[in-house]
């Protein structure tokens, strides 16, 4: 639930900075324009953790509804202990996943 209310107020501040930028300040509101506060001080201290965490989220929030599919799916089957194990290692998979693609866009950020 906590994931679905950072990506619900980063999509809302998102949404505005980029129309502000393209219509009320004329920018461009390409990749560059999403890679100027991380690349530039004392802005980074904010968009770092502010895309990091919205990526982030995305990925939470999908492994948490994956290990709820997996659980209603599985423990009539197979036993609750096992589909725990089960679902925890998919969630997990699906987090570290996240974890790694964070990297590499916040990395692409830096480097643009």
């Amino acid at each position: 639930m906590i994931s679905g209310l950072y990506l619900s107020f980063f999509l809302f501040y998102h949404i505005r900075a980029v129309m502000l930028g393209r219509f009320v300040w004329n920018t461009e509101t390409d990749f560059h324009f999403a890679a100027w506060g991380v690349k530039n001080s004392p802005a980074d201290r904010f968009f770092i953790p502010y895309y990091s965490l919205s990526v982030l989220c995305v990925f939470i929030h999908v492994a948490c509804v994956h290990r709820q599919k997996v659980l209603a799916l599985r423990q009539s089957k197979f036993g609750l202990d096992s589909s725990y194990r089960l679902a925890g290692r998919h969630a997990a998979v699906i987090m570290i996943t996240g974890v790694v693609i964070t990297t590499l866009i916040i990395t692409s950020f830096i480097r643009a």
